[in-house]
């Protein structure tokens, strides 16, 4: 599944050990990602990942015109399981190329869902996973108490799924956000579900490397 949406928002900026939060408006809602200079860094990753997949695979195919080991067949093995590996590491990059390196979090509110998804400098995205509102369980900020981590925003699910990270910065930065998803959210869900979204910062902390 292809969406498409483009690139201005509004933006909350951040301090300097995260990057601001982006909202870009659409027509069935809006797409939270990073800020500031992420797309510029993603679109730098994707270049690079697109010279990787063109050197890997001249690499994989002049290995067979290297003079003196045309004919080898002591040579062969090595030269096959080399060429695996290099078109291995060819379709690795391509995906990246191909794919994109920008995650972000989609609140559809025409049909309803939330989608992660991750979208190249072209601008189309590629849906991960999608979750109805009506499983959304919470909607809360995990506080840091680390100079280094950052606050970050979860969507939590009634079907056991792993807690979805929407967004990280500090707490001032999120909670305009976490007040507009729990705005969005709560109405589209069960009346079991609204009794439950909100803000949960004394909730159990659950591991540091829960991620979206």
């Amino acid at each position: 599944m292809n969406a498409h949406a483009g690139q201005s928002g509004q933006a909350f900026t951040s301090s300097r050990r995260v990057a601001a939060i982006s909202i870009s408006e659409t027509f069935w809602g809006y797409i939270i990602r990073k800020g500031g200079s992420a797309a510029q860094r993603a679109s730098l990753g994707e270049v690079s990942a697109t010279l990787a997949t063109m050197m890997f695979g001249v690499a994989a195919y002049c290995q067979w015109l290297l003079p003196g080991t045309i004919y080898s067949t002591e040579i062969l093995p090595f030269k096959m399981a080399g060429t695996a590996v290099f078109f291995v590491l060819a379709f690795l990059n391509y995906t990246i190329a191909r794919k994109g390196l920008m995650y972000e979090t989609q609140i559809d509110l025409k049909n309803r869902v939330v989608r992660t998804a991750r979208r190249n400098r072209q601008g189309t995205s590629s849906v991960l996973a999608v979750h109805r509102f009506e499983d959304i369980g919470s909607v809360y900020i995990r506080r840091s108490h680390s100079g280094i981590i950052a606050d970050q925003l979860y969507v939590n699910f009634d079907d056991h799924s792993r807690p979805m990270l929407v967004a990280s910065g500090r707490k001032a930065d999120l909670e305009p956000l976490l007040g507009r998803m729990i705005a969005d959210l709560a109405p589209q869900a069960g009346a079991t579900n609204r009794q439950r979204v909100g803000n949960l910062n004394e909730r159990p902390a659950r591991s540091l490397f829960a991620t979206a």
